[in-house]
């Protein structure tokens, strides 16, 4: 079981299988439980690193009535009756920075054919919390951006990675304890470890591993629809009648000001408000246009380029901006004042000074408990990617790489 570099392949420990196929996507799933043969189910889509929504989405299961459906692979109930398991997202895209999408399933859900399930045996060395850990952190992803370049994340490939066994890493406990120490993440964590040499480790990973799987649940629980504090219909002032409003720098020489005549397609993709003080931001833009000769679907996308630099402002219109602009970019389509496109005459920035805000004093107690929400979400993003880097260094230390390595490896893996 056991490899001589004190690893073991993760399908010697494990049971690696691809989800329920169920022959008959509109008779077997539901968003209701139809009866007791219909259980609750995770697509792919439905997970991230470390968290899951489920969306209310029932599969029926039978095991008797699917083994004689020939379209239907229905799998082994204990895969989906399992205490913990992992559940893997099956496709994604070879060219995005997280190949393997893993969380936990501790609520026995049926993984669709779009997720692989992994459970481990009963004598396996490991818990499922430290194998968690180790596929989600930044060398196993770098090992299979390298190794397996198509956009299926492929059962065989998942028993292919190499588990680093803890008992055999006593000598870099050293290094570990001084990763640790060293981190920024919150008090407590080593305290949940054994002491043991041999459990250390482990205890140290799984932890982390719970800990960042609590931080997305609890992200996750935040509502952070701009509509759901504020109306943000358009009874107040336009982007350029507040403060003093300038140009960007170099807004000129980039496409911000350019129109149509001069970038075919042009249009807006995103916008955001970066505050310089209590009375001054800077608007940026990111575009889109279609260069001379690009085929169907083909763009060049810039920025973010400074779009409006904007003076003499108070601290809650700065707010304002900071919520309804980067809103209207994402849905144009609720504001009669702005759309994403330029045109012959139109510039991005010409459509920004023109979007209409909503009336402060009507939104300014909705518009302080968003921006509350957004600081505590911003607040667990920072405290994930913490738990994510303490993860890789334990992780780097634990496999045994050299600086270099490490470098190579975070150099190909930034999030």
């Amino acid at each position: 079981m056991t490899n001589g570099d004190g690893t073991t392949r993760l399908g010697a420990i494990a049971d690696v299988v691809q989800g329920l196929r169920t022959g008959d996507n509109e008779e077997r799933l539901a968003d209701e439980r139809r009866s007791d043969a219909f259980r609750p189910a995770l697509a792919g889509g439905d997970i991230e690193r470390y968290g899951y929504e489920w969306p209310d989405r029932y599969v029926f299961y039978d095991r008797a009535v699917l083994r004689d459906d020939p379209a239907a692979r229905p799998r082994a109930a204990a895969y989906w009756t399992a205490d913990t398991k992992l559940l893997i997202q099956e496709v994604r895209n070879v060219h995005l920075p997280d190949r393997i999408v893993a969380t936990i399933d501790r609520e026995q859900f049926v993984g669709l054919n779009t997720t692989n399930a992994v459970v481990l045996g009963s004598d396996a060395p490991v818990s499922t919390e430290y194998v968690l850990a180790i596929v989600s952190s930044s060398l196993i992803n770098e090992l299979f951006r390298v190794c397996f370049v198509d956009n299926h994340v492929a059962t065989r490939y998942l028993e292919s990675i190499p588990v680093a066994l803890p008992a055999a890493a006593t000598d870099r406990l050293p290094a570990i304890r001084a990763a640790v120490d060293g981190s920024a993440v919150e008090a407590g964590v080593e305290a949940e470890a054994d002491c043991a040499p041999e459990r250390y480790v482990h205890d140290l990973l799984a932890t982390l591993a719970d800990r960042r799987t609590d931080q997305v649940t609890r992200r996750q629980r935040l509502e952070l629809a701009l509509p759901a504090y504020l109306d943000p219909r358009e009874d107040g002032q336009r982007v350029a009648d507040l403060g003093f409003t300038q140009p960007g720098a170099d807004a000129g020489q980039t496409p911000v000001t350019a129109d149509t005549t001069d970038y075919r397609k042009l249009s807006i993709t995103a916008a955001s408000v970066d505050r310089r003080s209590e009375s001054a931001a800077v608007v940026e833009l990111r575009v889109r246009y279609k260069p001379e000769g690009a085929g169907r679907g083909e763009y060049h996308h810039e920025g973010p380029h400074e779009a409006l630099r904007i003076t003499d402002l108070g601290p809650d219109e700065i707010a304002l901006l900071e919520a309804i602009v980067p809103y209207a970019v994402e849905h144009p389509d609720r504001f009669d004042s702005y759309r994403n496109n330029a045109t012959t005459r139109t510039t991005p920035v010409d459509r920004l000074r023109n979007l209409v805000l909503p009336e402060l004093e009507r939104v300014r107690d909705g518009l302080v408990s968003y921006r509350e929400t957004v600081a505590r979400a911003a607040d667990l993003d920072a405290a994930m990617d913490r738990t994510d880097d303490l993860i890789d260094q334990i992780v780097y230390e634990l496999y045994g790489l050299s600086d270099d390595e490490i470098r190579q490896v975070e150099a190909r893996s930034e999030r």
